[in-house]
């Protein structure tokens, strides 16, 4: 632990205290809680601005298929972008096996979804990098294949949805 001395402004430090004082605890304790909370949240962004892929927020119904058992579910997919996607599965009551519980790391499964503007649907193949539980489980997988037909369809839809948010954003 090192020790670290601060000149601050006196309303500075009273707003610190104040904030302090509201969380129950002292102002160093305030102060180290805060520093660890902002550093964890700029690595995280950090780590997200790091993608190879940009990550385009979808809100789209699909369904997913288990190689090797064939067990199928409906799915939501969150987001999509040329290397993965981020999907939830809910588990229907009384549907065995149970597919939450398949979706651990390194399953690999095929995805199928319609991108917005119709179209022939997407047809992908991933594997399960991530995975938070839940009454859904949430996924992050990784693409490893798919269709032409499937993969250009994607890719128009990832630069179509980045070209239209470069032009919200210069605006």
């Amino acid at each position: 632990m090192h020790r670290v001395c601060l000149d601050l402004p006196e309303d500075l430090l009273g707003a610190v205290q104040r904030l302090a004082g509201k969380d129950g605890v002292s102002t160093p304790v305030w102060m180290v809680r805060t520093l660890r909370e902002r550093i964890a949240a700029e690595d995280e962004r950090m780590s997200a601005d790091r993608r190879r892929h940009p990550r385009i927020p979808v809100g789209l119904k699909g369904s997913i298929r288990m190689n090797g058992s064939g067990v199928t579910s409906a799915a939501g997919v969150h987001d999509v972008s040329l290397g993965g996607v981020w999907l939830s599965v809910g588990q229907p009551h009384g549907q065995e096996p149970d597919v939450t519980a398949l979706l651990q790391r390194g399953a690999v499964f095929e995805l199928v979804f319609s991108l917005p503007g119709g179209g022939r649907p997407v047809l992908l193949h991933c594997q399960v990098v991530r995975r938070s539980a839940g009454e859904k489980a949430h996924v992050g997988a990784r693409l490893l294949t798919a269709e032409w037909n499937s993969l250009n369809g994607l890719h128009a839809f990832v630069e179509r949805s980045v070209a239209a948010a470069g032009e919200v954003n210069s605006v």
